[in-house]
């Protein structure tokens, strides 16, 4: 075939994945390489193969063995970062790779859009796959349920893109934008306002980019400007943003260099943001905490204790927060209790993807268990020398060992969650806390990572800045129900009503993550279509210290990697504080 192709062109290079003797192909063509094959193939290691590998060769792998002389050949992954539903994590990692290795010429995505097909229905619009149609399929005696379909797709493997079956964008097509940006600005010496750009492009000039740089100070803008600006290709350009860093408020204090098209083209519309940096100039400086004071009383009760304050209650019971009232209104549907769950991904269940049957044994749900069972006691309970009351709980907790939380309550309705354990045994999914709220506190405003969905590996395409939308807008629909809506590097976030009445969940020492719905999170990991998932008359709250990332180096199996691995038997804790906005 290629002599046949060269007789007609003998101008464009040849890739070939299935070339294992490099008699074919121009590149040396790989599938989804992890971390270390990726570290080999940039210093132009030898790659030996296993007796496995050789088996899986044989089957649809193209673990190759490469020699060294093989690398007078550039490197191509002829696919990557294998995109499936929640997934896209790493993916800094791989352009980091890119660009540190000069024998790496990318790679492809796998892939761009989600397939899926729409019944109209009375009820709204359903979105099937593979399995919905298992029904019409041949019986065969080999046939093990739920693996395969006519339609050609492995049950919901059909759901691979950074589009969604109904074009609309998921969270990772936002990821791909940031980090595929050819444009690059590097800070040399913020105090100075020093910063260099750098133009990615092989061929092209950066005239045609308006650079607008915005201060912002807890999110609120306080300066902006527009720099007058040019690059060669492949060049770089020092220049200074006029700022003066001995004048920046108290605030922590951000700086966004976002990059505009200056005219309207085929493919944008004139003002259009290619990319942008961010660079936090400053953190917030410290304030000193300023305790109500007020009226405080508390008394125990059987199992639990009952705070009283100025114009709120606060009510604990076998551990968990069970009712908190603000001037008479009762704020919780669900009460405040430990979480180190989440609604599998299809990355977390790995290899049982590929037998479904297998999927309730993943060792992953023994978090849900952990979570449903664990168990509170009240174990201290007293004033402190600033007269809030501290509320000390002891859990029991499955697969976890040392597991505490310490809620501080002060007079005028606000307190402090702290909570400590060391899980056993097997990686964990989540740290946090979730409770629910009336449905009415359903705008969300927050200041961290945004707007779109974020995780601890997939954050770099969002601005840290202030945000707003409802809580549904919160919500990311994926094709098979699972994990969504995450938001990370969170300082704060408020849930108000329409009177602007709410509550206020802010960091302590280190930013949080949070999500909401409408719906629980065992609700959520139940449902097999998004028309499945309820909507209930309710707000359900994650705050988390973090949860495992998404990964998505190999297909159907997350591979994340370090440091976005909640390892076992290390010590987890954080705080977080609610205040009643009243």
């Amino acid at each position: 075939m290629k002599k046949a192709a060269l007789k007609l062109d003998t101008t464009r290079q040849f890739h070939y994945e299935g070339d294992f003797d490099f008699t074919k192909s121009d590149v040396i063509s790989r599938m989804y390489p992890l971390e270390d094959i990726v570290n080999k193939l940039g210093n132009r290691e030898e790659i030996t193969i296993t007796l496995y590998d050789n088996i899986a060769n044989q089957l649809a792998a193209d673990s190759k063995p490469i020699k060294k002389e093989a690398y007078c050949r550039p490197v191509m992954f002829c696919e990557y970062a294998h995109a499936m539903e929640n997934s896209l994590g790493n993916f800094q990692e791989y352009m980091d790779a890119f660009e540190k290795y000069d024998n790496m010429c990318g790679g492809y995505i796998w892939d761009f859009v989600d397939q899926s097909i729409r019944q109209k229905t009375p009820e709204g619009d359903r979105w099937l796959y593979g399995t919905d149609f298992e029904k019409f399929e041949p019986g065969r005696y080999t046939h093990i349920p739920n693996t395969t379909a006519m339609t050609g797709s492995n049950t919901y493997f059909c759901a691979n893109g950074i589009v969604a079956a109904d074009r609309k964008p998921h969270p990772s097509y936002y990821e791909v934008k940031k980090v595929y940006s050819e444009i690059k600005v590097k800070e040399k010496d913020i105090a100075k306002g020093e910063f260099v750009l750098y133009n990615k492009h092989l061929f092209t000039d950066l005239s045609d980019v308006e650079f607008k740089w915005v201060l912002e100070a807890e999110g609120k803008e306080i300066e902006n400007g527009i720099l007058e600006l040019n690059c060669p290709p492949q060049g770089e350009t020092e220049f200074t943003v006029p700022y003066d860093f001995n004048t920046l408020p108290k605030e922590e204090c951000v700086l966004i260099i976002s990059y505009l098209n200056k005219n309207e083209h085929p493919w944008c519309e004139k003002g259009y943001e290619q990319s942008f940096d961010q660079f936090v100039l400053k953190p917030a400086t410290n304030k000193k905490a300023i305790i109500p004071n007020g009226n405080l009383q508390y008394v125990k009760s059987n199992g639990g204790v009952f705070v009283k304050g100025d114009d709120f209650t606060l009510k604990v019971k076998d551990g968990k927060i069970v009712s908190y009232t603000i001037s008479g209104k009762e704020i919780l549907r669900s009460p405040v209790t430990p979480n180190y769950f989440r609604a599998v991904t299809d990355n977390d269940l790995s290899n049982t993807n590929f037998v479904p049957p297998l999927i309730p044994l993943h060792p992953y749900f023994n978090w849900q268990r952990a979570t449903n069972s664990a168990a509170g006691k009240v174990t201290g309970i007293a004033k402190n020398a600033n007269g809030q009351v501290e509320i000390d709980i002891s859990w029991s907790v499955k697969f976890f060992e040392n597991t505490t939380t310490k809620i501080t309550v002060n007079s005028d309705g606000s307190f402090a969650l702290s909570h400590t354990g060391t899980p056993k045994l097997i990686n964990l999914l989540r740290f946090g806390t979730m409770f629910g709220i009336l449905r009415e506190f359903d705008s969300v405003k927050w200041y961290g990572r945004g707007p779109q969905e974020t995780y601890c590996d997939r954050k770099t395409g969002a601005k840290i800045t202030m945000h707003e939308m409802s809580v549904a807008d919160l919500e990311h629909h994926y094709m098979r129900p699972q994990e969504n809506g995450n938001r990370t590097d969170v300082r704060f976030v408020e849930f108000k009503n329409a009177d602007g009445k709410g509550i206020r969940i802010e960091s302590t020492d280190m930013p949080i993550c949070f999500s909401a719905h409408h719906y629980t999170q065992d609700e959520l990991q139940l449902a097999k279509h998004i028309h499945e998932v309820p909507d209930r008359d309710a707000t359900f709250v994650s705050v988390d210290l973090n949860q495992m990332g998404v990964g998505g180096d190999m297909p159907g199996d997350a591979h994340v990697r370090e440091p976005y691995i909640m390892h076992p038997n290390k010590e987890y804790t954080y705080t977080f504080k609610v205040v009643p906005i009243k």
